[in-house]
């Protein structure tokens, strides 16, 4: 059920990322899942979407995706946990 809950977060975000935007695309996708986790829509423990899932979600590369999940580890507010995935960590 939580991940049912969490795949509907995390839906098309491709209209979220602005290309022509100055601020680099790794920022603008790292910035929108930081929303996400703050407001409590991605909760403690959640699994993050696959790299490649996400690409396609943000319409952005792999690499872009990469960047932007390393942002958010070096914060604390995510995990990546080699062979399972990537999580939300507990930040309270």
């Amino acid at each position: 059920r939580r991940r049912h809950q969490q795949d509907r977060v995390l839906r098309d975000r491709s209209s979220r990322v602005n290309h022509a935007a100055a601020r680099p695309l790794w920022q603008q996708v790292a910035e929108d899942l930081r929303a996400e986790i703050q407001a409590g829509r991605l909760t403690a423990g959640a699994r993050l979407p696959s790299e490649n899932e996400l690409a396609q979600l943000c319409g952005v590369s792999r690499i872009t995706i990469r960047h932007s999940i390393r942002a958010l580890s070096e914060e604390g507010l995510v995990e990546a946990v080699h062979g399972c995935g990537t999580f939300v960590t507990d930040t309270k």
